[in-house]
């Protein structure tokens, strides 16, 4: 998905601009800063009706993703070792059900 679907190099750059500007006084740039930025610009102040779904989610996710402010979970990022918990968990192989019931069946006939 494109970032240009929806807004042009100029809009992306003023969108960009106001949220850098957010960044420096927030410690992270949300999906609804990022939404809230894209509509202004987009709409050109309100001068351009947008439907209520502007930006769709998943093209606020990638512009995020393309743009840096993407936040990943902190878990996947080292949480685990942070809280003392292994890495890897050591699971034992499961045993298969037609192995164990191979063994008891009465073969004397």
């Amino acid at each position: 998905m494109s970032v240009r679907r929806y807004l042009s190099e100029p809009g992306e750059k003023e969108a960009l601009r106001v949220l850098k500007e957010q960044l420096r006084h927030q410690t992270r740039v949300t999906s609804d800063d990022v939404r809230l930025a894209v509509r202004a610009v987009a709409s050109q102040g309100g001068a351009v009706p947008l439907p209520p779904a502007f930006p769709p989610s998943r093209w606020v996710l990638e512009f995020k993703r393309v743009h840096g402010f993407a936040q990943f979970n902190s878990f996947a990022l080292g949480a685990p070792a942070a809280l003392g918990l292994p890495e890897r968990l050591e699971v034992p192989p499961l045993r298969s059900a037609v192995a164990g019931g191979s063994s008891q069946r009465d073969t004397s006939s």
